[in-house]
């Protein structure tokens, strides 16, 4: 994994003065745009840039985020409580796409290939679509 050379978690709770109960779930670097995606308890990712941890902005689920992973378009997938995967847009903070996986199992894994993205939820259960059409592939 990636990390920036730049972050330094005290700098990070320093300047935003996170309380002791702020829990970052998972953190993504994108060194292309060197940016930090930062995924939280709080229902937000914020997107911060690497140098300066200035927030450049939010995208706000509506549930807390178990997992992220950078897609070769540059956008983002999200696995959350609420049972959903989500495909961002981080420079704009859209939505694209929602997939939707078991009632009652947050995803805690994602994985892209070959046009297909495979999640896993917390009774590893694991099920494919297809990333365009949105088609369950296996379940």
């Amino acid at each position: 994994m990636l990390i920036s050379k730049n972050l330094d978690v005290n700098k990070l709770t320093e300047k935003y003065k996170l309380p002791q109960e702020w829990v970052i779930n998972k953190m993504l670097y994108v060194p292309n745009d060197r940016i930090i995606l930062l995924a939280s308890m709080s229902k937000k990712i914020q997107i911060l840039d690497e140098d300066t941890l200035d927030k450049l902005g939010a995208i706000r689920e509506d549930n807390n985020n178990n997992c992220l992973f950078l897609t070769k378009s540059g956008n983002v997938l999200t696995g959350s409580g609420d049972c959903h995967i989500g495909l961002w847009n981080i420079y704009d903070y859209r939505l694209l796409k929602k997939y939707t996986g078991l009632e009652n199992e947050p995803i805690n894994a994602i994985e892209l290939a070959d046009g297909t993205i495979a999640s896993c939820s917390e009774s590893q259960h694991i099920i494919v679509w297809d990333k365009e059409s949105k088609i369950k592939i296996t379940e």
